[in-house]
């Protein structure tokens, strides 16, 4: 089997001969060390930018006339980005739940259980807001911890949380990679 790698650069050309011999036989060290410290790092940083997303997401008034307001040059309302947008966070809702309990310690558990439940509401929030916006529900979404933001927050105003929040689950995905995956014989 052959074991290809974005990660490994350079910049010599590769051969079939350079392939055959003893540095092609082995195992082969792939991805990154899960440990501990990585884990309750990411997890924290996570943590800190789902309460922000929230806490901002929760300082939108939402109405219906928002639903068809075009928010880019290429005509994207806020309705169809709500709608992207929450489609990815309902998969990275899933992905984070079912981080083993068993992969880390209990710090990192509790901050595993603390970010579900911050991407739960964001994600229950979200759906609520469409079912809203797409005119399923007559009642505007009410947020109990309404933002403290000031001024009023715009949906689109959101994008670069939501970006980075879909990097912080990206970068969940190859830490549990890595550390399921951490050799392969070849």
């Amino acid at each position: 089997m052959i074991v290809m790698s974005s990660c490994v650069k350079s910049s010599t050309p590769r051969t079939r001969r350079s392939l055959v011999g003893p540095a092609a036989v082995g195992v082969v060290q792939i991805g990154i060390p899960a440990s501990h410290q990585v884990l309750d790092d990411w997890c924290m940083n996570l943590t800190k930018h789902l309460n922000t997303t929230l806490e901002k997401f929760g300082s939108i008034t939402f109405n219906t006339s928002m639903a068809s307001s075009v928010i880019s040059s290429s005509g994207i309302t806020v309705l169809q980005r709500l709608t992207f947008d929450l489609q990815h966070l309902e998969i990275y809702y899933l992905l984070f739940g079912q981080i083993s309990s068993s992969i880390s310690d209990q710090k990192f558990n509790l901050c595993v259980n603390n970010g579900i439940n911050l991407m739960g509401g964001l994600v229950i929030g979200m759906q609520l807001t469409e079912l809203y916006l797409n005119g399923t529900s007559p009642f505007p979404p009410q947020f109990v911890n309404g933002g403290a933001i000031g001024g009023q927050t715009r949906y689109q105003d959101l994008s670069q949380e939501i970006a980075q929040l879909k990097s912080y689950m990206r970068r969940l995905a190859i830490i549990l990679a890595s550390k399921d995956l951490t050799s392969v014989q070849v």
